[in-house]
């Protein structure tokens, strides 16, 4: 039933944006989001099931593993330049994975970049995608790491020595494929192609980072045997150090990289403003060649900036003229004669005579020199300041 209602009765109601916040998802993106939250909520799930099978005391355990992780998540460094962050929580996950199995590891791993995704980001697409990309991500690798150690444990041949073959090789796994799991994701945000070797290469020293963390925990369980609070609160102080070191050198790297736009701002500035300049500006080499001309001085002469630059200034002087110009600017490079302002006769391209007045100054590759035509009528005579 139509209601002929005017719009403007009734209380008016505000139209709120969707919680996710997808707006900004291309359609491949937003299907990839799905997919993998669906894939990973699954993976948790069954994480949880699997861990309602154990005792309580076994449980206990786990829950205080899975804190500790979370409470790393709560220091995140933000890497520079990306959308990502680094929590360094891997060393206990990968203890909870030795000793209690993929399913403690899952729980850890996605209490980890659930506290981490809430600490740096306010979207709801990122506090709801982090948890189960790790959770699906700790889940795979994990029973791939838990079905190899079985299978040679059942064979006798689980040596310490095997055991951190796998361990590195599970690392390694978990690294590409957390990683790429986020990564794919801003790609497909930005309409970019899933480069696997690119994103794989710019973020392989994460992987160092979890192998560093899975020789260490795999050392812990080798030594302690058993997964026991001390173990935890002793890895602690080393997850505080790998995190300030990583932080102070990302501080040191935006830095340099603030410095660097700022140089880089400046030269594009002073050169903007040496092409478009209205009188003629050449920068000459301290053999006098010509390292750089702008348009005013080519159209002053009737040349193109190609045709007046890799060559000798004087070339460009009337034949008159040349040995006078090269001798003063000689002179000047040398240090022997101050850089001052002189007036030459210079050739046009289409063969009449342009006067013009050089007014140079030294810079650190030679000479800058402002080219300025004069009118022949009002010309200082040669040789005077």
């Amino acid at each position: 039933m139509i209601s002929n209602q005017p719009a403007t009765l009734g209380p008016q109601t505000t139209v709120k944006a969707p919680v996710l916040g997808m707006d900004d998802y291309t359609p491949q993106a937003k299907a990839y989001w799905w997919t993998t939250t669906l894939i990973g909520a699954a993976a948790l799930g069954l994480a949880l099931l699997d861990l309602s099978q154990l005792d309580s005391t076994v449980m206990l355990q786990v829950a205080c593993g899975a804190a500790i992780a979370a409470l790393t998540g709560l220091f995140p460094v933000r890497i520079p330049g990306t959308k990502t962050s680094l929590a360094g929580a891997e060393l206990f996950i990968f203890l909870l994975l030795l000793v209690y199995g993929p399913a403690a590891a899952t729980i850890a791993a996605a209490a980890e970049a659930a506290v981490g995704s809430f600490r740096t980001s306010k979207r709801w697409t990122s506090r709801i995608g982090s948890p189960t990309m790790a959770a699906m991500a700790m889940y795979g690798c994990g029973a791939a790491f838990t079905l190899a150690t079985s299978a040679a444990r059942i064979e006798g041949a689980l040596s310490n020595s095997w055991l951190f073959v796998v361990l590195f090789t599970f690392a390694i796994g978990y690294f590409a494929c957390s990683t790429l799991l986020m990564v794919s994701l801003i790609a497909l945000k930005n309409g970019e192609a899933v480069n696997v070797r690119r994103i794989l290469s710019a973020n392989s020293w994460i992987g160092l980072a979890y192998l560093a963390s899975a020789a260490i925990a795999g050392l812990v369980y080798i030594y302690v045997g058993r997964f026991v609070t001390p173990a935890l609160l002793a890895a602690v102080p080393i997850i505080a150090m790998f995190l300030a070191t990583i932080n102070a050198r990302f501080r040191q790297s935006e830095v340099a990289e603030r410095h660097v736009a700022h140089l880089q701002e400046s030269e594009a500035r002073l050169r903007s403003a040496f092409t478009h300049a209205a009188v003629g500006m050449v920068l000459v080499s301290p053999e006098g060649r010509i390292l750089q001309a702008n348009d005013a001085l080519a159209a002053l002469l009737g040349r193109t900036t190609a045709e007046c630059t890799g060559i000798e200034l004087w070339k460009l002087a009337h034949p008159d003229h040349a040995d006078s110009l090269q001798a003063e600017m000689r002179g000047m490079l040398d240090g022997v004669v101050s850089p001052r302002a002189t007036e030459h006769r210079f050739r046009h391209a289409t063969g009449h005579d342009v006067w013009v007045s050089l007014n140079s100054s030294l810079f650190s590759e030679g000479l800058s020199i402002m080219v300025a035509s004069v009118d022949p009528g009002a010309r200082r005579p040669r040789g005077t300041a």
